[in-house]
């Protein structure tokens, strides 16, 4: 999957009880979106249903829970690299994210990934800068 953002969101998302950080190629292109999501609660259920990690949604309504093996920026461009299930769950075999047009957010957008990414017993290999 390769975006090219026009748009970034950091932050609490109140309606869905998460902290996300999303983006996505502008308001007529919401179906190429990317959102990296985790509970702004701890919840006992989730850690039952092995759902107590961060989210990853495309804006086609595909979403996994964790599964990403790296992230690194590189000339503006985010590439995530994804675990096999990750993979066959999503339909894709990766994530690049250009940035560009975002880079006035960096600060939020690389302390939000760090933020949702870093989870006990499943943090991928983060490279931002």
């Amino acid at each position: 999957m390769n975006l090219r953002a026009a748009r970034c969101y950091v932050g609490d998302f109140d309606e869905l009880e998460v902290f996300m950080v999303m983006f996505d190629e502008g308001p007529d292109r919401e179906d190429s979106s990317v959102a990296f999501q985790i509970s702004l609660f701890d919840d006992g259920q989730d850690e039952e249903l092995g759902m107590d990690t961060y989210c990853l949604v495309l804006g086609s309504g595909a979403c996994t829970y964790g599964g990403i093996l790296t992230v690194s920026l590189n000339q503006q461009v985010l590439t995530f690299t994804l675990a096999e299930d990750a993979q066959q769950g999503l339909g894709i075999t990766g994530i690049t994210v250009d940035v560009t047009a975002v880079m006035d957010q960096w600060q939020d957008i690389q302390s939000g990934l760090i933020r949702v990414l870093s989870h006990p017993g499943e943090t991928p290999d983060i490279r931002l800068g």
